[in-house]
């Protein structure tokens, strides 16, 4: 039987024989691979080995072809990645005897496989030999655009994987290793779509280049020292608590671009909220966001850790059953430690009245300010939706209107709650990360002199008016200021008609 001349219809990339190894040519005449033999699209005169669904694999589903039985049993493999849909290359040989350039495989021994980006069309596998060149091939691509390559990928549901196909779930393999020195969970990724901007750099979907696991990149150019970069993955890399997102690993340290690796979420809040408006009047969702962002703020606070930016786009989701989510706090481009934090910084809306009037020196209490109005942003209290707010003391009326008393609320941070305590008084003490015995009564605002109750004032801007980005000018009178409510007992939430309707059982 001749070579084809025409490849089938599902051909991914060929194997092209080196002209220098006879043995690979020998492959290519063997009678159980002839069939599979057809003309190159990038090289007329060139014929190779077809890698694609079509070609009948033995004993797992996935396996696309396998290369080599006389020097090994299964010698390398090309293998469909059941997540990512990515073309993995695997080196299945006992002793190790399989190589790929120009990328390799990573040093540290944990991965034998590798993501074949088809952006690269000078991929050379060797194997066999003492010298690894007993077969030597060229990898060429077929000439289909991106999305006819996907679909290659993924229209044969015989390719679907098994149990026993589909490989180590990537959050416990980088779980056990997280936190070796030696090992960084991800060294590498090929980026695959650009998901938008955030604090200090661009996020990208992105898909490991050692594993195949959809993950989250985040691309910093540092235009020179990188000290405020290096502080950002030092908060990332010591972190590891449940309502904060993973931290798998950098690279590109000493170059202009820093690439940061996290786990990828279903999306922010802010996305979740415009695909189901309704879970703005979801009690069970916004308990479960108010309750999972405290444990994560209290976190940071043991451990005097500032975030700084906490927002609905810096909360990411993940869908855990049936209107249930999990929150995580993500983006710590503007996070510092405490007695680091003295620069003016966060998104307007959401910044504490001591970070936006320099008035007090910057504390944890600033993020639990800011929660207060993301929860009043979700759940639309006081108006602070509104894209119409402009001043600054719109803001700060419309949380007073979400909550007269709300101790997270409180103007004075020294007034204001902790999400310690909060966790204390409202949750009885479920996630918490401070040690009960370091935790205090909430401040008594009702019962201090009136003289020091009052000593927080917004002072007046200095200079000209800042530029809001984002957020119009009013165009009609600003909200007429509550009335005085009565002072409150010592705990506004000691009764469930004190509480906002959100943070009622």
């Amino acid at each position: 039987m001749s070579p084809r001349q025409i490849p089938h219809p599902q051909t991914i990339l060929w194997l092209v024989p080196n002209k220098k190894s006879p043995k690979a040519k020998e492959m290519l005449l063997h009678p159980d691979n002839k069939k599979f033999v057809s003309l190159c699209h990038t090289n007329p005169d060139m014929y190779g080995l077809e890698i694609g669904h079509h070609v009948p694999s033995r004993p797992r589903p996935l396996v696309i072809a396998e290369v080599g039985k006389s020097i090994s049993q299964v010698h390398f493999s090309f293998e469909i990645h059941p997540e990512s849909h990515q073309i993995m290359f695997w080196d299945r040989s006992r002793l190790h005897t399989t190589k790929i350039d120009p990328d390799k495989f990573r040093e540290d021994g944990n991965f034998r496989k590798i993501v074949l980006n088809t952006k690269k069309s000078d991929y050379t596998i060797s194997a066999g030999g003492e010298k690894l060149d007993q077969f030597v091939f060229h990898v060429k691509w077929s000439r289909k655009n991106k999305s006819q390559m996907v679909d290659a990928r993924i229209c044969n549901s015989r390719w679907a994987p098994t149990v026993e196909d589909v490989p180590m779930d990537l959050t416990s393999w980088y779980n056990t290793r997280l936190h070796t020195p030696a090992i960084g969970a991800v060294q590498r990724a090929i980026i695959v779509e650009d998901l938008g901007g955030g604090a200090f750099g661009q996020v990208h979907r992105a898909v490991d280049a050692d594993s195949g696991c959809l993950i989250a990149a985040k691309r910093i150019k540092v235009p020179g020292r990188d000290d405020v970069l290096q502080r950002e993955v030092k908060a990332l890399s010591s972190i590891s608590h449940k309502n904060i997102v993973e931290y798998l690993g950098s690279s590109g340290w000493g170059t202009e671009t820093v690439e940061i690796y996290l786990s990828l979420k279903s999306g922010s809040l802010g996305d979740l909220i415009k695909q189901f408006p309704g879970i703005r009047t979801n009690k069970v969702v916004v308990w479960r966001l108010w309750h999972e962002m405290l444990q994560a703020l209290d976190y940071l606070a043991c451990r005097n850790w500032i975030h700084r930016d906490v927002k609905p786009a810096n909360i990411l989701y993940t869908p855990t059953g049936d209107n249930n989510y999990l929150f995580q706090l993500a983006d710590f481009g503007l996070a510092s430690q405490q007695q680091l934090a003295r620069t003016l910084c966060g998104s307007p809306l959401y910044m504490a009245p001591e970070i936006r009037f320099e008035t007090h020196e910057q504390s944890p209490k600033a993020d639990v300010w800011s929660l207060f109005v993301v929860l009043g942003v979700v759940t639309q209290s006081g108006n602070l939706h509104d894209p119409r707010l402009a001043q600054y003391n719109d803001v700060l009326q419309g949380v007073k209107d979400a909550a007269i008393h709300m101790p997270m609320a409180r103007q004075d941070p020294d007034l204001r709650a902790s999400a310690a305590q909060m966790l204390a008084m409202c949750f009885n003490g479920e996630g918490l990360t401070t040690p009960r015995r370091q935790i205090g009564p909430v401040p008594d605002a009702s019962s201090q002199p009136s003289g020091q109750r009052d000593r927080f004032q917004v002072p007046a801007p200095k200079g000209p008016k800042p530029d809001v980005p984002g957020l119009k000018r009013l165009r009609s009178v600003s909200p007429k200021p509550a009335a005085k409510a009565p002072q409150q007992p010592k705990y506004c939430f000691q009764t469930e008609e004190r509480r906002p309707w959100w943070a009622r059982r």
